[in-house]
């Protein structure tokens, strides 16, 4: 079976860790005849056999003629140019449809989103974020959605910037309709990229999981303009799940399409009032991610020192056999576990805080160490696993 159709009928099967998932992509791909009995043989359970199995030949072979198009590719998640930010997330896409420029997702991504019924105040701060944005040779990531997703769009190729689109719907399947247009000119200097098949329609519960991935992808998430039940608060609780820093403009007082802008304000959202705010706080982690390594290491060392000393009475460290991981899993394990008690829920705001690491450093250790079911995430932020 060829590898592709192999990731494509992976992708349909439910309840399947990543992990996993990578794991029985490779070993499947070594075989040269698939059945049931070998898909249950090699971890699958009977239901999830089925859902590899009952996908239409119809529809992978469709996609496989999709993808055979020059400006078409698939994404897995094992591929290099799987982005990194995205890869990072409690549940990160297993593959990725692309069309158009797919070097563009390894750019630095300032989602921006927004109402769909936009108000002048709210297209006219979200034309003018883009277009400075762009100039900054930042890429404007959104949903390709009615109103401020399409003004944050076109403001970027206005302005000869890159933009990409992350879909609800298959790529073949442009939602809505009347954006068309607007998505073959972002393939053209930009990409836009879906979980779907091709050929999928826009249904309801997709784009809400849509949400995770433009947060995903993004260093920094932008709420222009957001009522009090905007789906765009959906795309925030991502993004504060993820670790990303939020702004959010500033509404005009009384009007309900900013409800939602002064709630997340309240609640702790950075104030945006210029493009610069964006800027600084990209510039200093920059910053941050590039200062000198012995000088991380012995903030780390100093806070785990402190803590043990604190702590030692009343919790017990597990002994591990170094023997028995990887490098980076003994790392993540040495860094983070003495911060995460059993049953208690720690934000991973607070946890970068006291590993003494920034979220973008703490987020792959923490991928590492739910990959090993050392922990899990849950609603608040992490907990230790028995």
């Amino acid at each position: 079976m060829d590898a592709r159709e192999i990731w494509i009928r992976l992708n349909a099967v439910s309840r399947l860790p990543i992990n996993k998932a990578i794991q029985i992509a490779r070993y499947l791909q070594s075989l040269t005849q698939l059945n049931q009995r070998l898909l249950i043989g090699c971890g699958l359970s009977e239901q999830q056999s089925h859902q590899f199995l009952r996908l239409h030949t119809n529809a992978v072979n469709d996609t496989l003629k999709w993808l055979d198009k020059n400006e078409s590719s698939l994404l897995t998640i094992t591929d290099s140019d799987y982005p990194y930010l995205l890869k990072q997330i409690s549940s990160p896409p297993l593959l990725l449809f692309v069309a158009g420029n797919r070097q563009h997702l390894k750019s630095t991504q300032i989602a921006l989103i927004g109402s769909r019924v936009a108000t002048p105040y709210g297209s006219q701060w979200a034309t003018y974020f883009a277009q400075e944005l762009v100039k900054k040779k930042l890429t404007i990531t959104s949903g390709l959605a009615q109103g401020i997703d399409g003004i944050g769009h076109r403001s970027a190729l206005k302005s000869n910037g890159i933009t990409i689109a992350v879909l609800g719907s298959g790529l073949e399947q442009i939602y809505p309709s009347f954006h068309r247009t607007l998505a073959t000119q972002i393939k053209e200097s930009g990409l836009i990229i879906s979980e779907h098949l091709p050929m999928t329609p826009p249904l309801a519960r997709h784009f809400p999981q849509r949400n995770r991935i433009i947060s995903g992808l993004s260093a920094a998430l932008l709420i222009v303009e957001a009522g009090i039940k905007s789906g765009s608060l959906i795309t925030a609780n991502y993004a504060l799940q993820q670790g990303k820093e939020l702004f959010v403009l500033p509404g005009l007082l009384g009007d309900a399409h900013f409800e939602g802008n002064h709630q997340l304000i309240k609640q702790g959202a950075n104030l945006a009032s210029s493009p610069e705010d964006i800027l600084e706080y990209l510039n200093s982690s920059l910053q941050w991610l590039t200062c000198d390594g012995e000088h991380q290491q012995k903030l780390i060392t100093e806070e785990y020192t402190t803590f043990i000393n604190h702590e030692k009475q009343e919790a017990k460290i597990e002994q591990l056999t170094p023997e028995q991981f990887t490098p980076e899993q003994q790392q993540a394990m040495d860094v983070i576990l003495p911060f995460l008690r059993f049953n208690k829920t720690v934000p991973i705001d607070i946890l970068a805080q006291d590993c003494g690491l920034s979220t973008s450093e703490l987020a792959p250790l923490l991928l590492e160490l739910e990959l090993i079911e050392k922990i899990a995430i849950v609603a608040g932020g992490y907990t230790r696993l028995e």
